[in-house]
Formats: C-alpha cells, structure tokens, sequence
C-alpha cells in the first residue's frame, strides 16, 4: 500500500487507475479537500486521503498532543476551538473554519507547541503523519504558489524569538560577547592620543589575535618588504584604523564557530554573508564618501541577531530539524536580535542605527535641513540591495528608483569607471587571503 500511495504521489501511471471519481466519493473527500496541502492534489489522490484518515471527536481540556512528541499522527481542525501553548508559555486559541485552521496542527517533529481542547467539543481529522509529508512533498513540487503548510511556518519566527528570549531571561542562553580585546582595542583607539604601542600592547594580551594580526601584517595584502615577527610591527605597518578593523574583522569570525557539526555549513554561510555585506558597504562608502572602516563595521554586524538565533538552536537538540529555517529570519526580526545583541556592546550609535532601519527599503532619512544628506542606514540599505541584485535576487526588492536610500546613494560621483560589482569582488577574494 505504502509503495502505491508513494508511485501516485511521484505521479508515476497505476495499473486500473479510475478515469473518474464518482459523486459520492467526491462527497466522502469533499470536508479534507479543502485543507493544506491536500487542497492542491488531484482528485483521485484526495480519495486516496480519505482512505487514511479517520474523522474524530475530544472533548474539553483533551490533549492532542505535547511539544517534544514525536508521534506519528496528524490532527486537522474542523470545528471547535483548541488552545496552542508554546516554549515561551504564550497561548492561543485556534477555531476551526478559519484561515488559519486549514493546515495541520504542528507538523514538524518533535512537535513545536503543546495542544489541547477548549472548547465543549472539538472534531478532527486525524491522518498518519507519512501521508501528510507525501502530500505535502507532491504539494510543493507541483504548485508554484508556495502556499504556507503548516500552523508553525506562520508562528516560526515569533515563537523562536520569544523561546530566545525566555531562555536568555532565565540563563540558559547568553548575549553574544565580543571577545575583551575588541571591546578594547575599540575604546582605545576613540582617544585622540592613543600610541599605535598602546593598541599593540592590548592586543598582545591576546594570544589567538596577535597571531591573526602577525599573520595579516605578511599576508599578500598588506606586507612589505620586510617580514613582520611582532604585534608592535604588525600594528605600525596596519596603522591604528586599519588593525580596529581588523580585530573587529576576526573577533567576529570567532563568533561564528559553529558548536555542532550539524550546523557547520549554517554557520559558514551565516559568516560568509556578513563578510559580503561589510565588503560590499566599504565599497559603496568609498564611491560615497563614508568613512569606510565604520561602514564595514555596519555591513559586518547588520545580520549578527541570526548569530543569536543559531546559537540557540545549536543549544537545543529538539530544535535541530528547524536549523535551516533560519535562513528565512526576516531582516526585520534579525534587526530586532541584532539589537539586543549589540546593545551590551557599547558600539557608536550610527552602528545601532543602521541595525534598526538597513533592512527597510522605504526608509527615507530626509531631514528638512538637507533632504538629499544620506546616512549610513542609507548606505546600508543601496548595499544590500547591489548583492540581491548582484546574487539575481533583485526581484524580492524594489526598483532601485523606487528606494530613497539609492535615489541618494547612488549619484554621478558613485558611478565611477570601473564596476562596483568588480571592485567588491576583488576586495571579497581580498579578505580571503587573511
């Protein structure tokens, strides 16, 4: 039975397969035809549904089910009313016949929320939980329109943030931390009269980065004639501007070790987008006249809330299966991390700034003094929008003439001879030499 269900999802042709489904068939699947995904299969897979599934009735105060179950039934709401509760202990009720009933109660596995009856009496359809996943599987092979599946993919991200926020609260999650030498080196060097010998001597109490800087002052990019051997050397040739960023530059990329070889391509990719970003804001702030060192520091922290977010996962096996989910974070959502994140930091506000607004493409920083002045969020905003545009994604965002930030940005003194796109990558494949 199990290989016939799966050559009549694939598709693939069934021997004596029915030209028609009768009326009274059509009636029998009519009530589960009408949730997701099977609203989309053809007819006779829609029978072959009604054949698996069960119509079923609880009473008040049942439970369906727990969050960390890993049964293998699915519950489709018909009627009546459940309670939701999530990891946070925020609750919601669901009534059946309303938009967002039309999907199955908490598909993933290990179930994400707890469930049960609210009111007098609630009816089901009660489906095994493969069948559900065939259905879902052909659903999203055949139908373009990407509808949502499951009650979860619209309560994802805001149950994830609110468990972060829950376990942060109660200690079993930390902020992100720079490392101290960052933290440092970046309040050192916003005095006017500090030494090169004085960030050079910070640095030094920091072995893992000394090294990093020793190794950077050699690399391709930045040595000279001379092979550097010491922190204070490294630090002269770099110059105080270039080792703060620098620091900033491999601090960051320690965050983003991953603590799971489950996630270890996650993370990379996490890290390799914020290297993009940062690249990609030096580039526009040298063509805009930004100061692009503070620039690549906003690029390289826009998205460091997701950093947030993985760690968490990593942190809790029953959210292991979501791991790639993460990628869907809004930007606006990740800003909201972002900043909780660098709020310990003590970062200039500008940083912050950019944080809460890079993601808006409708952002407009006009002020009445000067209405085409742009800022850094601006800056930020154009920079994402070149690497959509860049990474072909440019049909997720506005036109660039429709974006404030680029009406601003991009100007006759942006646009110079060579291409930007150019200039970024060559600066990109730079970085990969450190």
């Amino acid at each position: 039975m199990f290989r016939r269900l799966m050559s009549k999802f694939l598709g693939q042709p069934r021997p004596n397969q029915p030209k028609a489904i009768v009326a009274s068939e059509r009636a029998r699947m009519q009530p589960l035809s009408t949730f997701i995904p099977f609203v989309d299969l053809p007819e006779d897979a829609q029978l072959l549904m009604i054949n698996f599934s069960e119509a079923v009735t609880f009473s008040k105060g049942d439970s369906l089910f727990k969050e960390g179950d890993t049964d293998d039934v699915d519950f489709f709401l018909v009627s009546g009313k459940i309670s939701i509760v999530d990891g946070g202990g925020g609750e919601e009720i669901l009534e059946g016949g309303s938009s967002e009933s039309n999907r199955p109660l908490s598909f993933l596995r290990p179930r994400q929320f707890t469930s049960k009856v609210a009111s007098a009496k609630a009816s089901f359809y009660q489906v095994p939980h493969y069948v559900v996943a065939l259905a879902e599987e052909r659903t999203r092979k055949t139908n373009s329109l990407n509808r949502d599946f499951s009650v979860e993919d619209d309560s994802f991200k805001k149950t994830l943030l609110q468990r972060i926020e829950t376990a942060m609260s109660s200690g079993k999650l930390s902020l992100v931390s720079l490392p101290e030498v960052a933290i440092k080196v970046k309040t050192l060097c916003s005095q006017a009269d500090v030494g090169l010998e004085d960030i050079a001597d910070i640095i030094k109490r920091d072995s893992s980065m000394s090294i990093k800087l020793v190794e950077a002052a050699n690399s391709p990019l930045y040595r000279g004639a001379t092979e550097i051997k010491t922190v204070t050397d490294a630090v002269c040739r770099l110059g105080k501007e270039l080792t703060q960023k620098l620091v900033f530059y491999f601090a960051t990329k320690e965050l983003f070790e991953s603590p799971s070889k489950m996630l270890d391509d996650v993370f990379r990719q996490a890290w390799d987008n914020s290297l993009k970003r940062a690249v990609m804001a030096q580039t526009v702030a040298g063509r805009s006249g930004f100061d692009p060192d503070i620039a690549f520091l906003c690029g390289l922290l826009f998205r460091i809330g997701d950093l947030l977010i993985l760690q968490y996962v990593a942190k809790n096996e029953d959210n292991m299966s979501e791991h790639s989910r993460v990628n869907d974070i809004s930007e606006k959502d990740s800003a909201a991390s972002s900043q909780l994140v660098v709020s310990k930091w003590n970062l200039p506000n500008v940083v912050v700034d950019v944080l809460s607004n890079g993601g808006d493409w409708k952002y407009d920083s006009s002020t009445a003094d000067d209405p085409l002045k742009p800022d850094y969020t601006d800056l930020m905003i154009v920079s994402n929008a070149l690497l959509r545009v860049m990474d072909g994604e440019s049909s997720n965002i506005p036109k660039l003439d429709n974006i404030p930030a680029a009406r601003k940005i991009i100007n006759e003194k942006f646009k110079a001879e060579s291409s930007i796109i150019n200039e970024y990558r060559k600066a990109f494949k730079e970085f990969h030499m450190l």
